[in-house]
């Protein structure tokens, strides 16, 4: 066995940065949110990224509130689904699994739920944009 087959059986060894433990001034001058990134990835340790249902509601809220006004009339929009899903999903599913986890089953669970409580043709009516 010749020298380039043997690299080639050796298990990949991982990189650890090591970074200073002394404060950066660079990361107090940013928002909290930038600093709290670039911290984890110096850390050399970043958590998966993943959205939930309780999160995908935020984040619509949140993107289509410009306004005060806008901010209370969407606001009611969208606690009418995620008040129904909560009587659905447990709290774990709705704020802590991720929606690449969510299956069939359960949005058929959601519809059925809904079918119980109000007409079909409600609950089958596309939110308005």
């Amino acid at each position: 066995m010749n020298e380039a087959d043997q690299v080639g059986e050796k298990e990949p060894t991982e990189v650890v940065w090591i970074l200073p433990q002394a404060p950066n001034p660079y990361l107090a001058q940013l928002h909290p949110l930038q600093s709290e990134v670039l911290q984890k990835v110096f850390s050399g340790r970043l958590k998966p990224d993943f959205l939930t249902l309780a999160m995908t509601l935020d984040q619509y809220e949140a993107y289509k509130s410009d306004t005060p006004k806008a901010a209370r009339k969407i606001g009611h929009r969208v606690e009418r689904p995620r008040t129904d899903m909560k009587s659905v999903f447990d709290k774990q599913k709705l704020k802590y699994t991720p929606l690449t986890d969510m299956t069939r089953q359960d949005a058929n669970d959601l519809r059925d739920d809904l079918l119980s409580r109000v007409s079909a043709n409600s609950a089958v009516r596309v939110p308005e944009q």
